[in-house]
């Protein structure tokens, strides 16, 4: 099956992201930081943040947020849509309502993503949410009507788990689907428990 589209940067966007990069360069040098120890701080591997660094992938909106934390700046900064570091310097009040309204709402979303992970993983299953817009429809070619027909089918059904005993086996479920499912086991481990607490194995 065909993969994602490649992505083309325009120059006003390449240099926005190594520029990103050199702030972010700057401030980590500044506070007297390591690649490693800040990717300790931010939970994840020292190879993304040199990515970073490098200007090679953007900076998502909830890291910016945990890095603005650590620099005492904002977030617009490290993301260079600003080049004022503080709140109190920001131009316009609904500009920053607006952007912190968006910010909660990424967190959020990025906080499910990794509790469904974590669930599925305990159950042998690798979750993945396929987000972004991979599904373009007019670079397929005019034969390849299954491949449409299988990018069609994931757009609705973007939920992904793969079985980890058996890694070519992917399954695909939609919103309710999901929801039906991660209730399901949440019954069951609700019934599992109740069923230990009646036998007295609860410690």
């Amino acid at each position: 099956m065909r993969g994602r589209k490649k992505i083309v940067l325009s120059n006003s966007e390449k240099e926005k992201r190594f520029e990103a990069g050199k702030r972010i360069r700057y401030l980590r040098e500044k506070e007297g930081l390591s690649q490693t120890k800040l990717a300790q701080m931010l939970y994840c591997s020292r190879q993304q943040i040199g990515f970073y660094e490098n200007g090679k992938c953007p900076v998502p909106s909830y890291i910016a947020e945990k890095m603005a934390n650590i620099f005492h700046v904002i977030p617009p900064y490290i993301l260079c849509e600003s080049n004022e570091t503080s709140w109190d310097a920001w131009d316009s009040v609904l500009e920053k309502a607006e952007y912190e309204g968006l910010t909660q709402w990424e967190n959020e979303q990025a906080e499910e993503k990794e509790k469904k992970r974590v669930l599925f993983s305990m159950c042998g299953y690798q979750y993945r949410y396929l987000d972004g817009p991979p599904y373009d429809f007019a670079s397929l070619l005019p034969d390849a009507d299954k491949d449409k027909e299988s990018l069609l089918y994931k757009a609705y059904h973007p939920h992904e788990l793969t079985d980890l005993s058996a890694p070519d086996k992917h399954y695909y479920f939609d919103e309710s689907e999901l929801e039906v499912l991660i209730s399901s086991l949440k019954d069951v481990i609700a019934f599992t428990c109740f069923k230990k607490e009646q036998k007295g194995d609860r410690k």
